[in-house]
């Protein structure tokens, strides 16, 4: 296939899009299309953006996406399962107001920017981010947040989970700015 950029807007009754093996597709924005409950994009190698909006998706696997750079998933109530191994040319990565409750992304190399709130995430990994900048991962139920191997990062907003150890010894003292962490009850500096 030839398809290069694909948008799939207001579709109430799309269920199902395969778009598997279309191998030039880098961009799909696929947004208020709230019965879609299955969106395959496996073998899309040379996908590079993605913007997913109000949908019934469960779960998503982009881990044959290998080019992707940019991922934006707000208001897909439903999704609970988000795979993003592979995704080593990741930079951008927007999720919330989903369902989920792990995030791996340790594959996830060259992420700078994550915002991960208003999720009901208990577990994230983000030990292999080391170019990971701008963290907000407020408002979610995390206990333990770990980014110690995160040495580039210049804001963090933690603020509103349930974090009893919040481990922030990365050698960086130069360049966090910004270290938002709030309403942390159980929390003691």
């Amino acid at each position: 296939s030839a398809l290069i950029f694909l948008v799939c807007e207001n579709n109430s009754s799309l269920t199902n899009l395969d778009l598997s093996d279309c191998s030039t597709l880098t961009r799909v924005y696929c947004i208020a299309n709230d019965s879609l409950s299955n969106l395959d994009l496996s073998n899309c190698a040379s996908l590079k953006i993605l913007r997913c909006y109000e949908t019934s998706l469960t779960n998503l696997d982009l881990s044959d996406c290998t080019s992707l750079t940019g991922v934006i998933l707000h208001h897909n109530n439903n999704l609970a399962s988000l795979n993003v191994n592979n995704c080593v040319a990741l930079d951008t990565l927007y999720c919330s107001f989903n369902a989920l409750t792990i995030l791996d992304l340790s594959d996830c190399i060259a992420l700078e920017y994550l915002s991960c709130r208003n999720e009901p995430l208990t577990d994230i990994n983000v030990s292999g981010a080391n170019a990971l900048k701008y963290f907000k991962c407020q408002d979610n139920s995390l206990t333990t947040l770990n980014l110690s191997k995160n040495p580039a990062l210049k804001e963090i907003n933690c603020s509103n989970n349930l974090l009893e150890c919040l481990n922030v010894k990365n050698g960086n003292k130069i360049s966090l700015t910004k270290l938002e962490a709030f309403n942390n009850y159980s929390l003691l500096c």
